[in-house]
């Protein structure tokens, strides 16, 4: 199987499918698209174009793994909105059909697998899977307190319990990875148990990303050390505060660094890796689905620089969830947050102008 020209009949085909699969579903149950309503009709063909992204994804990463853990997150979405896991396997298996008829005989037996798996998993709902490997069994009391002013939309509260620590000596990157980050995932949680809206989730990160810009204003920095780092979120990544938590890591500890937010093209990563001339590239990828143009950046910037290619360093909670996937795409390492990447680049490769 030609993995590339998979992916790309994969792509070509959700657009039919997202109207082909809910059409054949409606059929066999008559009454669904009523009890769901216009919104759940249009979600249901959004989903399915899911559904590929994530096949696309477990065809990356060689294994099922980032479909099932996609089939579990929906499943707890939709169950909290009294979608039966019936009707989502239903759909798996609507695909499933739909794909063995359009792709090769190799192609479909190995998304038929894939689905399979999915559908054999829906069930175990595990609460929102790769965060839940990566939460802390209990909040701190810091990252509690943190988490109560971000659910009762108090800015000022959020922002001087973070300032009072730094003040009583707790360093920026501690406090964003111990206090902030796990409050954050806890939003995230709370959010897919349908317990917050969208708009407290929004909200709760715009607070933070304020409060962090307020506290890397009263950090404290390290002397330069002469090495440089590029960072940015693979293109489809708009989770910007993991992002910005290890680029933070890197200045205060004496790096050139230049983040260049979420969504980024490849071909602008290319660019700014050609101007900048970085010792090393953090790219961050916050779902599964995302593996795909990751894996092509990886190569872009391999044939692009050869030998002479910046350090790759892979992150976010994509990354984080899956143990070697990282060098499954031919990055160098992972790290899970940013104190970890910031030891991690200290002492794998020395600076080029060593």
């Amino acid at each position: 199987m030609n993995l590339s020209a998979t992916l790309e009949r994969l792509c070509s085909l959700s657009t039919e499918a997202a109207e082909v699969v809910p059409a054949t579903l409606y059929r066999k149950h008559p009454g669904l698209r009523e009890a769901i309503g216009p919104r759940g009709v249009a979600a249901c063909r959004t989903d399915i174009g899911y559904h590929i992204e994530y096949l696309c994804a477990a065809l990356v990463a060689g294994h099922s793994t980032p479909f099932v853990e996609y089939a579990n997150w929906l499943s707890l979405v939709l169950r909290s909105r009294q979608i039966r896991d019936d009707v989502l396997g239903e759909s798996f298996s609507l695909l499933a059909d739909f794909l063995a008829v359009n792709l090769q005989t190799d192609e479909a037996e190995a998304v038929a697998k894939i689905m399979a798996d999915g559908r054999a998993s829906l069930g175990s709902h595990p609460a929102l899977p790769g965060i839940s490997r990566l939460m802390p069994e209990t909040l701190s009391s810091d990252a509690k307190s943190y988490l109560d002013s971000l659910l009762a939309d108090d800015r000022k509260t959020a922002a001087s319990s973070i300032i009072e620590r730094q003040r009583e000596g707790s360093s920026l990157v501690t406090l964003e990875t111990r206090v902030i980050q796990p409050a954050m995932y806890e939003v995230g949680n709370l959010w897919q148990k349908n317990l917050i809206s969208v708009a407290q989730e929004h909200l709760a990160t715009a607070i933070s990303q304020a409060v962090m810009a307020e506290a890397f204003s009263q950090a404290e920095f390290a002397e330069p050390n002469g090495r440089r780092a590029l960072f940015a979120n693979i293109e489809a990544n708009h989770h910007a505060l993991g992002l910005r938590m290890v680029a933070d890591a890197f200045e205060t500890s004496g790096w050139e660094t230049r983040c260049l937010g979420t969504n980024v093209p490849s071909a602008t990563i290319i660019s700014q890796i050609d101007a900048m001339k970085p010792d090393l590239i953090g790219i961050s990828a916050s779902l599964p689905s995302q593996f795909v143009a990751l894996s092509k950046l990886i190569e872009m910037v391999t044939a692009e620089f050869g030998q002479q290619r910046p350090f790759i360093m892979l992150g976010g909670l994509a990354i984080n969830s899956m143990p070697g996937i990282a060098e499954h795409l031919r990055a160098d390492i992972s790290a899970a947050d940013a104190e970890a990447a910031c030891r991690i680049a200290a002492e794998f490769r020395p600076s080029k102008n060593d």
